[in-house]
């Protein structure tokens, strides 16, 4: 169960990072920097919320053996 987390975590800031710049990176010199912040920002807060909602409030609680 550890190695699945510790493989989510190096995908999201290891693998996700050079998207994240190239997107970025493509989008200011498209249509400018502001722009670029603000689509951003909305995937970001997308990504969030679909998280927020995925995730169950309540985990179940583990029987101990």
């Amino acid at each position: 169960m550890l190695a699945r987390w510790k493989s989510l975590r190096a995908l999201v800031f290891g693998g996700m990072m050079p998207l994240g710049g190239f997107e970025s990176g493509f989008l200011s010199h498209a249509v400018g920097v502001p722009w670029a912040i603000a689509v951003g920002a909305i995937i970001c807060a997308g990504a969030g919320l679909v998280t927020w909602w995925a995730v169950p409030r309540n985990p179940p609680i583990a029987v101990q053996r």
